[in-house]
């Protein structure tokens, strides 16, 4: 079961629509950190200011990117549609904005709790993975109001034991090389970019965050 998952979830990358929604996260996250990078490019940002905008800015820009990217892409993940459905995060918001902002404070909460731990702050795809897959949940949650003719009512939402430690195994895999990658990235374009550490750390989150994706779509791949 487990390793027909991650073929399951491999195969969502075979779909144009899985690079664009990833575009317009990168692009929405870039576009922000990048303003702030090029505002304090000829300052030394490592004081109070930069950590509290990686504490606080850094895990919003993460919840929404990813909540939206895999929203969008949720039909994909779960077998519903050989297409993305681009207005669905926003049909889910106008329908039922007041439990869609729990889960998403939630999401902040946890996404804040990672930023503060000086361990874990690190693992970028454990936390894609965490915000993904209850991202995932959200959309189960929701799609009998969305489409009241899908019966949903007994879907199981989370795995055995086996496929649990499968999946944070993978997760753990995926954060090292994340975290070895990025610092490889953040290293080089550090010092070609000369900017502060703090924010060259936003600068490459992406990067790594992207490797969680695959434990997410496994997970996608595993409700369906």
């Amino acid at each position: 079961m487990f390793l027909t998952s991650i073929v399951s979830g491999l195969k969502i990358f075979t779909y144009w629509e899985t690079y664009a929604a990833g575009l317009v996260l990168l692009i929405s996250f870039l576009v922000p950190v990048s303003i702030i990078g090029i505002s304090n490019k000829n300052k030394k940002c490592e004081g109070f200011g930069c950590k509290c905008m990686t504490i606080l800015i850094f895990p919003a820009l993460q919840v929404i990117g990813v909540t939206i990217f895999v929203l969008t892409l949720a039909p994909i993940i779960l077998g519903l549609s050989e297409t993305a459905s681009w207005g669905f995060p926003w049909r889910m918001i106008s329908l039922a904005p007041l439990e869609f902002s729990i889960f998403v404070g939630v999401f902040a909460v946890i996404a804040v709790a990672f930023a503060i731990t000086p361990y874990l702050r690190k693992l970028y795809p454990f936390q894609t993975m965490i915000i993904g897959c209850m991202s995932l949940v959200l959309v189960e949650k929701f799609l009998g109001l969305i489409n009241p003719t899908l019966d949903i009512g007994f879907v199981t939402l989370y795995p055995g034991f086996r496929f649990l430690t499968g999946i944070l195994f993978m997760t753990w895999i995926m954060s090292t090389a994340g975290l070895h990658v990025s610092s490889v990235i953040g290293a080089k374009l550090g010092n070609r970019l000369n900017v502060g550490k703090d924010i060259m750390e936003l600068l490459i989150f992406p990067f790594a965050a992207a490797f969680g994706i695959i434990p997410v779509f496994t997970y996608g791949a595993w409700l369906a």
